[in-house]
């Protein structure tokens, strides 16, 4: 089976494809270009947790005058590939994010974070892994 790092340079080549761009990027400018976007996206979930838990900006959003509340005592971030990256990464940097589900991260660009899961979060972590990926990352434990 093949590693999801080995995906690397196919997914970088579909992007340059999709920029028409004609772009010779080494795999560390490339995953410094994800592990950007990752940190980017980070920040705007930060953002939208703290106009989401404005109930205005919520009432605003859904065109109702009912009050709506979030309960941050329960708040739960959770993503797909990069959006599991994403998730994971959130969760580590934002203290109201409760705990972290993800679908297949895609642990590749948070290489420099984190090495191994064991090290991830100090809060609920929920990684659900295809079949192929959970070879990749199975342990004893």
């Amino acid at each position: 089976m093949p590693s999801p790092y080995a995906l690397y340079d196919h997914v970088l080549n579909d992007f340059h494809k999709q920029q028409k761009k004609d772009l010779k990027v080494t795999i560390e400018e490339g995953k410094k270009m994800w592990h950007d976007r990752i940190e980017k996206r980070v920040s705007e979930i930060s953002e939208l947790i703290t106009e989401c838990v404005n109930p205005y900006y919520l009432q605003k959003m859904f065109n109702t005058s009912n009050e709506i509340l979030v309960d941050t005592d329960k708040l739960i971030v959770s993503g797909h590939s990069m959006g599991g990256a994403t998730a994971i990464k959130a969760g580590d940097s934002d203290s109201r994010i409760k705990a972290v589900l993800t679908h297949d991260p895609w642990m590749s660009i948070l290489e420099p974070d984190y090495e191994t899961f064991d090290a991830l979060l100090d809060k609920p972590l929920n990684i659900l892994m295809s079949g192929w990926l959970r070879d990749k990352f199975a342990t004893d434990n």
